[in-house]
């Protein structure tokens, strides 16, 4: 049963207080999860789309252009296909099994 963002996020910080972890933020978790696939596959843009940024808010955010979305509207089509390689590809390394070489680029 889904929950309010609120409660799931109280429910994470009283998790990780009696796990005994240092407390952090659930949406921290959504920022190493990016951080991870961009340095597995170094798919900036797809990484993007998976998150549900736009290329408008990119753009804005790393004061490179406003207007990043329609330049590269043209040239960037984030297929289905690319976000699954991705997601697989950060899935696998995640979920490596013991004694499995895992990916150098989660390792930093």
């Amino acid at each position: 049963m889904p929950q309010k963002r609120e409660l799931l996020s109280a429910n994470f910080g009283n998790m990780l207080q009696r796990a005994g972890f240092r407390h952090i933020r659930f949406h921290d978790l959504r920022h190493t999860a990016a951080t991870n696939m961009h340095q597995l596959t170094g798919d900036f843009f797809t990484v993007g789309m998976i998150l549900g940024h736009s290329l408008k808010g990119v753009g804005i955010q790393l004061r490179i252009s406003a207007n990043l979305e329609s330049m590269t509207a043209g040239y960037v089509d984030v297929r289905l296909e690319r976000k699954q390689t991705v997601l697989d590809t950060y899935h696998n390394t995640v979920h490596a099994k013991p004694g499995k070489k895992k990916n150098k680029a989660m390792e930093r």
